[in-house]
């Protein structure tokens, strides 16, 4: 399997050598794949950092109905984060899928 940086840097070479040896794969899809899935990922991260930002707050003293709100919030980000992984496992099967299609150099 090619490295995806040398499929992006020469993907009218890898376009090229994938119809000499005739095989039918979507280089800009598999180029358009990764990025989203680091896109995902970047997202998926920013919420993580979230949640640990939301659980440091609640450590200290503070109102019940502000312990409630951040309770609340902690929630609706563990909601978000697992939307986006599984976002992320889609978008990285299909990625995975595709990029196996990208033969070899001749």
């Amino acid at each position: 399997m090619l490295d995806i940086k040398f499929i992006k840097e020469n993907s009218v070479f890898v376009k090229e050598n994938s119809a000499k040896r005739n095989v039918k794969v979507d280089i800009d899809l598999v180029i358009d794949l990764y990025n989203k899935k680091n896109n995902i990922q970047a997202q998926l991260d920013t919420f993580r950092n979230k949640k640990n930002e939301n659980a440091q707050k609640m450590k200290g003293k503070m109102e019940q109905s502000e312990r409630n709100l951040l309770i609340e919030e902690g929630k609706e980000i563990k909601n978000k984060i697992s939307e986006i992984e599984e976002e992320y496992k889609t978008v990285s099967e299909q990625y995975i899928q595709e990029a196996m299609k990208v033969p070899n150099l001749t």
